[in-house]
């Protein structure tokens, strides 16, 4: 594609197009195993990103950011989900 450099292809692929890489919702094993690496390594993505098969740096990173940081206490426990508030 000339419109694209070849960097741009590669991210496309890594993050997008890899056939290993999963789709699907992350489950309760994911995140608790997420939280205890964040508590034995700190926030070395790419280690953890090893121990989730399928899972790629930027969507672990995502995840963190947008779903688990609220949830993981100073102890490094995974908290239980807030049930939405019924108005």
């Amino acid at each position: 594609m000339p419109w694209r450099s070849p960097d741009r292809c590669r991210d496309r692929f890594v993050n997008v197009l890899d056939p290993t890489l999963t789709k699907k919702h992350w489950t309760h094993l994911e995140d608790l195993t997420v939280a205890a690496m964040l508590k034995k390594v700190g926030k070395n993505w790419d280690l953890i990103a090893k121990m989730l098969p399928g899972r790629n740096v930027n969507g672990l990173q995502y995840h963190y950011t947008r779903f688990l940081r609220q949830r993981i206490n100073e102890k490094g426990e995974l908290l239980p989900k807030r049930k939405p508030a019924n108005n």
